[in-house]
């Protein structure tokens, strides 16, 4: 069907998915189902929201790079996609950074 975001404006209460675009069929998707899931290992770095769009491809799938601004996160024009020398606004134009998996988690820190 495609992927969303879930907010959570007070951990007491039930998170909510908000509208993206109220005329579509399923008007909480920021991602519908014929593009990537992006959605994998999401994470927030300074003032974006990165999270990543691995394709099924038979016995690899290859992994794309999102962002958005936190504050503009449930927007799906202030998306931008890694071209490889920079975020751009068709996901189409993004290039594979790696092969990953439907689950996997993002580390952030220090090297060893």
């Amino acid at each position: 069907m495609g992927q969303g975001l879930a907010v959570w404006h007070d951990f007491d209460a039930p998170a909510e998915r908000p509208v993206v675009d109220a005329a579509a069929v399923h008007p909480t998707l920021l991602f519908a189902e014929t593009e990537p899931p992006f959605g994998m290992a999401p994470v927030v770095s300074g003032e974006h929201r990165y999270t990543f769009g691995c394709v099924a491809d038979w016995l690899s799938r290859p992994c794309l790079l999102a962002r958005a601004p936190h504050e503009r996160a449930t927007e799906r024009d202030a998306w931008r996609y890694w071209d490889g020398g920079e975020f751009v606004a068709d996901w189409r134009d993004a290039v594979t950074l790696f092969d990953g998996a439907p689950i996997m988690t993002v580390g952030c820190g220090d090297a060893l």
